[in-house]
């Protein structure tokens, strides 16, 4: 029914309507994620799944900042067409620790007036993190915005992240639960 009221509208107000229920459950499937993940790890040169992640005082971190930085030294290198692929697997690696590390769920956040998303040929595709220690949540966008902007680097975002990783393993101490290591 609904979708003949949705019709209906587009036709009587010309008004487009757009479903992104779909998109949204086809990038956020933790399979779909997993494999993109695995390939940016791959690109990057890091095995297995990530220790907690980005220590700012380890070789290792020091040459993911690096391989990093040289793929997306701004946004306009996130958002360039032929770096979708690439920008896609670095949001579901970022998603996918920030799960794993410190406690993040993830939805998706409506473009709205600001017009910002990672993926500018997905627009219907916005992830979001939210914590369970604080109110406020960040967009994979935003972290990106953070990490390009006036060439702050990969370190920039890597010390959010090592913050967001040590509040939550104090949120689970402050409130007697276990760390949720998915």
């Amino acid at each position: 029914m609904a979708g003949n009221h949705d019709d209906q509208l587009s036709l009587d107000l010309g008004i487009e309507i757009r479903h992104t229920d779909q998109a949204w459950r086809d990038w956020v499937k933790p399979t779909r994620r997993a494999a993109a993940a695995a390939r940016f790890r791959d690109r990057i040169g890091v095995t297995g799944r990530p220790e907690p992640p980005w220590s700012e005082d380890s070789v290792e971190s020091a040459r993911i900042a690096c391989e990093i930085d040289w793929l997306f030294p701004d946004m306009n290198a996130v958002h360039a067409p032929e770096n979708a692929g690439i920008a896609d697997e670095f949001a579901s690696y970022l998603v996918n620790c920030c799960r794993r590390w410190a406690g993040a769920e993830i939805a998706n956040y409506p473009v709205g007036d600001l017009g910002r998303t990672l993926f500018p040929s997905r627009p219907d595709v916005n992830p979001i993190l939210i914590w369970p220690f604080q109110p406020e949540s960040l967009t994979v966008c935003g972290l990106l915005h953070v990490m390009t902007y006036d060439g702050a680097g990969f370190a920039a975002l890597a010390s959010i992240l090592n913050r967001h990783c040590t509040s939550y393993l104090e949120w689970c101490l402050d409130n007697d639960n276990e760390p949720d290591v998915r």
